[in-house]
């Protein structure tokens, strides 16, 4: 999720390729139909527009971590703290750029900064490993006050027992997560259940499907995914006694 200077000088590229071309399919057009020169405006809007992304992520990533994100991390993220210096500073850039670009709304409850971080490290563990990985399909999170039934309702009822689930036809790009049980699951690391963890397993699960596994990673780091997918996929996270 993060841009490295290799990558902007890709994009660079890019953009700038685009840009030519552009202006050189103007140019040509330009010959047969003079009119056509006045489309020439638009190559700056080309190069904008293929550099925007990158520009933007560049620009977070030079902000400073504000100080109560770090201390969400260092209280909270037992994964973070693990982590020797020059890896933490890359989680609290995969954070920043997370926050900044996938929406975090909260469904009758308020969402907190200990809330939006932790959502973010939540996405920033299963992918942590793969330098190049991008939650291509992800738009927003959102957190309801507590579980939910299969049709994403939250009233109470004793039949509403999802803690967590990626959205599926219309609520494609969605994911929604129970309030109670991420903070839960951070606050219990000797747990084995961590549902934000667990919903973004899934997520990368169909990132994976439809992009492939970055090209970094080797083919037996790619099975064992594999096989850790499978075995998540077998345990939906439900309250109740197939919960504990």
């Amino acid at each position: 999720m993060l841009a490295t200077p290799a990558s902007n000088r890709r994009n660079r590229s890019r953009a700038i390729a685009f840009a030519g071309a552009t202006t050189m399919a103007c140019a040509v057009a330009g010959w047969f139909f003079p009119s056509m020169l006045l489309l020439l405006v638009l190559c700056p809007f080309v190069y904008w527009l293929m550099r925007r992304h990158c520009l933007r992520r560049l620009r977070i990533m030079r902000q400073p971590f504000p100080a109560s994100w770090e201390q969400i991390l260092q209280s909270h993220i037992a994964f973070f703290r693990a982590l020797p210096d020059p890896e933490k500073e890359r989680f609290r850039q995969i954070v920043k750029v997370f926050l900044d670009e996938v929406r975090i709304t909260g469904i009758r409850t308020e969402v907190y900064d200990t809330v939006r971080v932790l959502v973010a490290a939540s996405a920033a563990i299963p992918i942590f490993g793969f330098h190049h990985w991008e939650y291509h399909g992800l738009g927003e999170v959102l957190v309801y006050p507590g579980s939910f039934g299969e049709k994403y309702q939250t009233t109470g009822s004793a039949d509403e027992n999802t803690l967590g689930m990626v959205g599926l036809k219309h609520l494609s790009g969605v994911m929604i997560l129970s309030k109670p049980s991420l903070l839960g699951g951070f606050d219990n690391p000797s747990g084995k259940d961590n549902v934000g963890v667990h919903e973004f397993v899934h997520f990368v699960e169909q990132e994976e499907a439809e992009h492939g596994m970055p090209p970094e990673v080797p083919w037996q780091a790619a099975q064992h995914w594999v096989r850790y997918v499978a075995r998540e996929l077998a345990n939906p996270r439900k309250t109740g006694s197939e919960h504990q």
